[in-house]
């Protein structure tokens, strides 16, 4: 660093050359000198093992502190582990206990759906049955329908033979009455002759 006399020394020859107003300015851009704020050998020295000695107790601070965060962290952790096994071992409990009540309600609900089928099988059992004797029933009726349809053919057939009889009367009738209508009819006109 330059001293004070040195500096002035700069200005003037500055102020010379550039004017004062450039050599001002040029002059403000440069450090000042102050031998108060100059360090010395012994002053270094003094800041290093200042600084080692605080270094030293910073790395003994975070040493305790990391040891005991360590040791606060395990106890956590040992902690944590016995909640949580304990939780494990409460929620095993539980799930078992739901199973075994699940497997209860299903056992319990298939055996009302086995009872239900019984039940079912029975009713269909029964409608079969009765289906089937509706069915002989039916049958039944249907015979007796065929059998009148036999009676009612042989009726008809017994009325085709009254009315061949009936007709073959009518067509003697008939017969008798032109044949005496024709004796009529030439008696008169037999009448009518011999009266003219």
């Amino acid at each position: 660093m330059a001293s004070e006399a040195a500096r002035a020394d700069l200005y003037t020859g500055l102020a010379e050359l550039l004017g004062t107003e450039r050599a001002e300015t040029l002059m403000s851009q440069l450090p000042s000198f102050d031998p108060e704020k100059v360090a010395t050998k012994d002053d270094l020295a003094d800041l290093r093992e200042a600084t080692k000695a605080d270094i030293a107790s910073l790395r003994e601070a975070t040493e305790a502190d990391i040891a005991s965060l360590r040791e606060a962290t395990e106890a956590d952790i040992a902690s944590l582990r016995e909640a949580t096994k304990a939780d494990i071992a409460s929620v095993r409990d539980a799930t078992k206990a739901d199973i075994a009540s699940l497997r209860d309600a299903t056992k319990s609900d298939i055996a009302e759906l086995k009872a239900a089928i019984g039940e079912f099988k029975t009713e269909l059992v029964s409608l079969r049955a009765d289906m089937n004797a509706r069915f002989e029933q039916v049958d039944a009726r249907f015979g007796q329908i065929d059998a009148r349809f036999v009676q009612v053919d042989a009726r008809f057939v017994h009325m085709d033979a009254r009315f061949d009889a009936l007709s073959g009367r009518f067509d003697r009738l008939f017969i008798a009455v032109v044949a005496g209508l024709f004796a009529v009819v030439a008696a008169m006109v037999g009448v009518i002759f011999t009266s003219l």
